[in-house]
């Protein structure tokens, strides 16, 4: 008999966006729409962006805010698939413990519910 797992609370608020192509300013602040309107003071976005090729400054300070947004809200956001030049940009120091790193989302949702720390896991 498989052991017990429980079941993620999605009623809390939680929100996942596959981003592609770029981190415009139109897709941010549709991110931004989208967590509003999550209910709750604890929200959890996850942000699947293994489309994306690489963060420019902009993008890269996009994410920032939209990490700080989330937590003001007292909630969790957490990036899954990153790779190449958009892992590089995702391991700068000044993200450190503001957002967490996964390979995939589900790793993202499990840690995001489990209510680890920020900066859970690197992908």
């Amino acid at each position: 008999m498989a052991a017990h797992q429980e079941v993620p609370d999605y009623g809390r608020g939680w929100a996942a966006v596959v981003l592609s192509e770029r981190l415009d300013a139109a897709t941010a602040a549709g991110i931004e729409r989208e967590l509003k309107l999550l209910p709750g003071d604890d929200p959890r976005l996850i942000l699947e962006v293994s489309r994306l090729e690489d963060l420019d400054d902009h993008e890269y300070e996009t994410l920032v805010s939209l990490a700080d947004a989330v937590r003001e809200r007292g909630g969790r956001m957490a990036v899954a698939g990153a790779r190449g030049g958009t892992l590089r940009a995702l391991t700068r120091p000044g993200l450190r413990g503001r957002l967490a790193l996964f390979a995939t989302v589900a790793e993202a949702v499990l840690d995001l519910d489990d209510g680890s720390a920020p900066g859970g896991s690197p992908a």
